[in-house]
């Protein structure tokens, strides 16, 4: 396979930008933007989701056992791409962000976005690079039911090729 050939082709892949978050037991919250996020079962309702091997968002999900999806407007790069670098808890805040948390697993949701999903960790599947979290809706909130979601083909930014 040229390389040339697997960077076009990949990179017709479509992906939106979600924020991750987490809160083990013994730290703090954690949080992350992710592309690679899929629908893999309707009943139950499962995602999965790969998480780098090498960060504290992985770290903190397989230990909380729970962890938050985000999913993004639009108009919200700027929160993107705060959580391309690793988020700072401070003054109970994540990287400057409000959460509340989460009333089904108590991992954090983030005040301001469209939609989020509570999810419990069912298996984790260590491969490459990134580790598969599957993990099972338990919960999820909808408080701007009209927002168009916020895709990585939409922005300046590349993930993975």
């Amino acid at each position: 396979m040229d390389q040339d050939t697997r960077k076009q082709v990949l990179g017709k892949l479509i992906y939106g930008l979600h924020v991750v978050t987490a809160m083990p037991d013994d730290g703090p919250a954690v949080a992350a933007t992710v592309t690679w996020l899929s629908q893999a079962s309707v009943k139950p309702p499962l995602l999965m989701v790969a998480l780098r091997d090498d960060s504290r968002l992985l770290r903190a999900v397989v230990e909380a056992g729970a962890f938050v999806v985000h999913l993004l407007e639009a108009g919200q790069r700027e929160l993107a791409a705060t959580f391309f670098k690793p988020a700072v808890f401070a003054d109970g805040r994540l990287s400057g962000y409000s959460f509340t948390r989460g009333p089904t697993t108590g991992a954090p949701v983030l005040d301001d976005v469209p939609a989020w999903m509570e999810l419990e960790v069912k298996e984790s599947i260590e491969r490459g690079d990134h580790t598969i979290v599957l993990g099972e809706v338990v919960n999820m909130g909808l408080p701007m039911p009209d927002f168009e979601p916020l895709a990585l083909r939409d922005t300046p930014w590349k993930y993975g090729r």
